[in-house]
Parts: C-alpha cells; structure tokens; sequence
C-alpha cells in the first residue's frame, strides 16, 4: 500500500549488506565526493511509503532533484541510501538497478543488493555495494511484505512518476510496470563511481588500481619495458656509435630499477651514464635508474667504438626490486656493424678526466640538498667517476686529502689523518668509469680533496680540487 505518513525527525543510521550476485564478500561503502556520481535523493522529509511485496520503481524524475537515472558512461554502484519510513519487523530491503527497454514502462532487472534491517521508525540507512551499471539504468527498491515501508515524498502537482511491480523479480528478469503514484519519488540515493578498467570495481572506494582489470588490492604493478637503439646503426673501425636504452615503468612506480648492457668484443666503451645514478663496468656495464613514477622514463646511454669488423650485437636488460606482471619485455638488443679492417689501436694523447660524485638530490629541496652534501657519513668512502677518450681506459685514480685545523692541515696518509702530516695521493680501488676510497669516521670541519687520473698511455689529467665543509 501507499499510504500518508506523519512527519518524523530523521537520524541517520549504517546497515551490513550483502551482495546478492558474487557471494557476501566484503566492499567498501562508496562516499559522495571527487570522482563520484549521486543519483536519487534520500535527503527528505518522507510523507508516505510504499509498502508490501512490490519492487517500487522511480520511472520519471521529480523536477528539482537528483536525476534517478545513471549517467553515461556508467559505471559502479558502490554503496546506496534508504529513508524508511518505518519498518514494523526485522527483515531485509533490496536495492534493484532497472535497465529500461524500448517499449513503454518494460525494464530488465540489471543487477541487485539485499540490506538488513532492524525494526525502527524514520531511519535513513546506507548499505555498501558492488553493482556494474550503465548509463541509462534506472534505481528502484524491492520491500518484502512484513511491515518494512520504503519512504517517498509527494509533491502536489509534481511531474515524478513512482510506478510498482507485484512480486519479487530477479536479476535477468524483463518486468513491466504499472501506476501507483504520480508524482511522488522514492526517498532513495546511490553513489556511482567510475570504472576505467571494467573490472566491477569502483576505482574511487574499491580499486587500488584502475589501470589493471585483475588487480584491485594495492598499487598498480609498473610493467617494465626496455627499447635499446643503436646511432649509427654502421660505422667505420675507430669511429663510435651511441647506444640508448630507454625504460619505461607503464601503469605503476617501479624501485631501484637498473639496466645491464653486454658489450661485445668488437665494441670498447668509451663513455657511460645514466639518468638515476652511477655507470660501472666496462664490457657488461651496468647503470642504477633508481625509482620510476608511474608511466615515468629512464635512459642509458653509452658511447662505443668499432674495433673489430662485423656485425656487432649488444644485449641489454632492465630489472627492478618491485614486481613485473610482464617480464617478456624486460630485454632487448641492438646491431652496431663496424666497417672495414680492425682499426690500428690509436695512439692515446688525450688526458683522462675525474669528478667527485657528491651525493644524489634527486627530488630533495635545495636546503635538504645541502644538509645531505654537508653530511661526514655521506663521505666516508668517497665515489669518484673517471673517463678516457683517447681509448686507452682510465688506469689510476688517486686522491689526497687534507683536513683543516685552525691554520694546520692534517694529512690523510692512506689510512688515518696525521696532526700537521703531508696529505699524500693515496690510491683509490676500482676500475673503468667508477673509483672508490674509504676514509672512515670523519670529523666535523673543512677537508681539501685533490684528485687525478691516470690513462693507460700514462697521459695523467690535470690536479682537479674540491673542498667540502661537513657538519
């Protein structure tokens, strides 16, 4: 029945619900706000119900309100509110989503979720859900006949249209609809959400990622792919090529991502360097990227030389600590072909260059930046980077330090600083492009780095000076 109600005072109230189709696993309760859609109006005073075993459905909108129908392109219910006027037993009320058909007044039942509730008077309750919907489909609610009454509103002269049907249809069932009262609209709501996969999931409140139809729960997994490209892809003997390796982590961030590139004998490497961090190696060098954004790039770059005759192949991989779904993509290979006799080894005249690496700022601040690169546990074992271009490859790395006190200068003799002692060049460990040495514990103050290289031709590179003043 329909029936006039008094006005009552309403307070909100939380149901359990359970999905009719999928079994009773738990969702998340969606929430109006960004990124999602309310529809209907659950937020009035209700002035009559709609009782009995009929599903109730909201066939015309009432002017002024909330549509009642799904906007396009659709996607998923996530949670729905009822306004009850009052229900005179314990029992369960049902949520329908309507599929309306090309005749008059004929839907489909789309989909459905059953709420308990509890025996009360003016109550508006919300149950959680997981309905896939389209654009166009339609709310409507189902009362099981024991005294449960689903509250609606009248408006004299209204143009909404509150139509039944006797029974309990099910999900799949085509219904057809006959009057019950013109004019009036269901006290009833739901919010929609988004749905960018297609997975059934609403990418607000129930998908950690909307990028991947078979994962909802945590972040997207970043897919790695790797794209090696050869520049020349020809070259003489003695004349170089630059090899690219680009890497992309698609659909989600990725951690301490590398990339490892094997040289064959044909090719010397004459240059290194990454877009994340440090190169090293000389025949299979490898190249720390660090972490990548979602669908963010890194690069690797390497200079070879042609020194044998032939089709040259470089392989190259990518790895990570993070999970890759698809790991088919995570190698690639490029063909450097070297023209000609072998080229005569030249004769190297150029001098080597060296660098101390000072810690990496990546997104750091400019005042976090210089707390780090003043920091003494940064520099217990130095980092330094060398590089040869005349071909020879970079033989010695040495480094001298020397500790100011006051106007003293404490020598750094290789193993410990000595009060007023020479800093003499001590010997750094290491081979190719990358070169360490350790320090140990250091104090607070200013320390005055000198550092050279030596070549295999023995050409040595200018003294080159750095001073750090370290907290």
């Amino acid at each position: 029945m329909h029936a006039h109600a008094r006005r009552l005072l309403g307070k909100a109230a939380l149901g359990a619900a359970a999905l009719a189709a999928g079994g009773g696993a738990a969702v998340a309760v969606g929430a109006a706000g960004a990124g999602t859609t309310t529809i209907g109006d659950a937020s009035e005073q209700v002035t009559s119900a709609a009782s009995g075993t009929l599903l109730a459905i909201q066939a015309k909108d009432q002017t002024g309100i909330r549509s009642y129908s799904v906007p396009t392109p659709g996607g998923v219910l996530t949670s729905w509110t009822i306004h009850l006027q009052r229900s005179d037993a314990a029992g369960d009320v049902t949520l329908k989503t309507l599929k309306p058909q090309s005749a008059p007044n004929v839907y489909v039942v789309g989909g459905q979720s059953v709420g308990q509730v509890g025996i009360g008077t003016d109550r508006t309750i919300t149950f959680p859900a997981r309905i896939a919907v389209a654009g166009g489909d339609r709310l409507s609610v189902q009362t099981p006949g024991i005294g449960i009454y689903a509250g609606s509103v009248n408006v004299t002269g209204g143009d909404g249209d509150l139509r039944v049907v006797n029974g309990t249809p099910t999900v799949g069932q085509t219904i057809t609809s006959q009057a019950y009262a013109p004019g009036a609209h269901l006290a009833l709501e739901a919010v929609v959400e988004p749905d960018a996969d297609r997975d059934g999931f609403g990418d607000v409140s129930q998908d950690d990622c909307v990028a991947d139809a078979a994962r909802q729960a945590g972040p997207c997994a970043a897919d790695l792919r790797l794209a090696l490209a050869a520049a020349p892809a020809a070259v003489e003997a003695g004349d170089t090529a630059v090899l690219t390796a680009t890497v992309t982590a698609t659909g989600g961030p990725t951690n301490q991502a590398s990339v490892t590139v094997v040289l064959p004998s044909g090719l010397q490497l004459v240059s290194a360097g990454g877009t994340g961090g440090d190169c090293t190696g000389a025949t299979t060098v490898v190249c720390a990227l660090g972490d990548l954004p979602r669908d963010g790039r890194g690069r690797v770059v390497l200079g070879v030389r042609g020194v044998a005759a032939g089709a040259q192949s470089v392989a190259a991989s990518v790895a990570a600590t993070s999970a890759d779904p698809a790991p088919a993509n995570n190698a690639a290979s490029a063909t450097v072909t070297v023209a000609g006799a072998p080229a005569p080894a030249p004769v190297d005249k150029l001098v080597p260059t060296v660098t101390l690496k000072l810690p990496s700022c990546a997104r750091l601040s400019r005042r976090a930046c210089a707390t780090r690169r003043a920091a003494r546990a940064a520099y217990r074992t130095l980092r330094i980077a060398a590089a040869d271009a005349g071909g020879s490859g970079v033989a010695k790395v040495e480094v001298a330090v020397a500790r100011r006190a006051g106007a003293r200068l404490d020598g750094f003799d290789g193993r410990r600083f000595k009060r007023a002692g020479t800093a003499v060049f001590t010997k750094a460990a290491g081979a190719g492009l990358a070169w360490t040495l350790r320090l140990g514990r250091l104090r607070a103050g200013t320390y005055v780095l000198r550092l050279r290289a030596t070549d295999g031709a023995g050409n040595v590179s200018a003294v080159v000076t750095r001073t750090l003043r370290l907290r």
